[in-house]
Formats: C-alpha cells, structure tokens, sequence
C-alpha cells in the first residue's frame, strides 16, 4: 500500500482457482494465519495484473492492452540489454509563427526499463526551451515503448543545424548517451513576399487616393 494525492493505492498479487473459477487473493494475514504458505502451490501458470487506484473495491479492470506485457519462458537468464534510439519531430512552422515547436522523440529499444532523461548538449540550448507542462508526466519507459520530450524554439534563436546529446538512467545504473541531429530549413526572409506587400500596400493606397482627388474636384467645381 502507498499513498498518492488521489487516494490510497493497494497492489497484490491473485491466483487462478480452477474449482472456484477465480483469481483468489494472496493474502499474507491468511498465510500467517493458516500457517500454510501459497508460494509452492501450484499457480497454473495463470497471471493477472490489477491496478485498483483508490478504491480497492472497483472492478477489475484491464488497464493493459495484451501486447503491453507478455510472460516468457527461458532456460537461462536472458542478457541485459540498455539501449534507446532518438529522433527529432517537428509541428509544421510558419514564418508568422513566435516559436518552432517540436520534441525529442526517445524509444526503449533494450530490454530494460528506462528513466530519468537529461539534455546534456544541445544547439540551441533545448534546456532554455523544455516546456515543461507538457513533460510533467515522466515516469519509467518500459521496452518497447516512447516518451517525447518537448520544446518550444523562440523564431529569433532557430538554428539551421540543431543537435541534442542525450542519457538516461536504468535505476541507478547510467546508460550511454545518445546523439541526434536534424537540418531544418525554414526561410526567414522572403524578397517576393515582401515585394507583393508593398504592391498590395500601394495599390490600396491609389484606390483610396483617387476616389478622394474626384470628390475634391467637384467640391471646388461647385464653390467656382
């Protein structure tokens, strides 16, 4: 049991009854009580996770989809592998835009699970631009799965190249760091475009101007 802001949250293990056709509860006040241990009884290779957040009464819920965890038999222990790859993604920009909004995408490509992941460099400085509203909600980056770490470039400080240098911990353990690189080419200045205004900008003025100049004749016209 543990406590979280939401309410108290309980976690056990169940086993799989075939006479009663049910998950019985592993409960460790029965097994002192019975003075009979469940541990060498046989489980029938049956498993369920449950997840009950505050109330350990609600029902039991499948919170997983069925690729999200699997069970898998080894004859030896299967090597340890920390690995993780990177790439950038970025939101469609437009010149009028204040910011180029993008993030780092990282996936657990090893079969250990991930956390705590740091910019250690960066151009720009992506550390300047985390937003970290966005990236509240980081916890543990199981194999197989993503995590995005999201930024927002002020247009002023958009680099042609930009380049981040990425690590991450496994518990304790600290995992080789990671580099990714992206050219992006935005255009900052466009001739035409400013030409086309001002022709704009001109020809309104003219339509404006003439009207104008023929209601002024004829006020002076009518004055003789």
């Amino acid at each position: 049991s543990n406590y979280h802001p939401d309410g108290i949250y309980h976690y056990w293990a169940e086993y799989f009854d075939k006479e009663k056709n049910d998950w019985i509860a592993v409960d460790p006040f029965l097994e002192d009580y019975s003075q009979t241990s469940l541990w060498n009884r046989n489980m029938h290779d049956h498993i369920s996770l449950i997840y009950r957040f505050s109330d350990p009464n609600t029902p039991k819920l499948p919170y997983y989809s069925a690729n999200d965890f699997n069970v898998q038999k080894y004859s030896q222990l299967p090597e340890i592998i920390h690995d993780f790859e990177l790439d950038f993604i970025f939101e469609p920009y437009k010149i009028s835009n204040p910011y180029l909004k993008g993030s780092i995408g990282i996936t657990n490509i090893g079969n250990s699970i991930l956390d705590l992941f740091t910019i250690s460099q960066s151009n720009p400085d992506l550390n300047k631009y985390v937003d970290y509203i966005e990236n509240n909600s980081q916890g543990i980056l199981l194999p197989g799965q993503s995590y995005q770490i999201r930024f927002n470039i002020p247009s002023e400080n958009i680099e042609d190249t930009i380049f981040a240098m990425v690590n991450a911990l496994s518990g304790t353990q600290q995992i080789e760091e990671k580099f990714v690189e992206e050219r992006i080419e935005i255009v900052k200045d466009n001739q035409n475009l400013d030409i086309l205004t001002k022709l704009v900008s001109i020809t309104v003025f003219l339509l404006f101007l003439i009207p104008l100049y023929f209601i002024s004749n004829k006020v002076k016209i009518k004055n003789g």
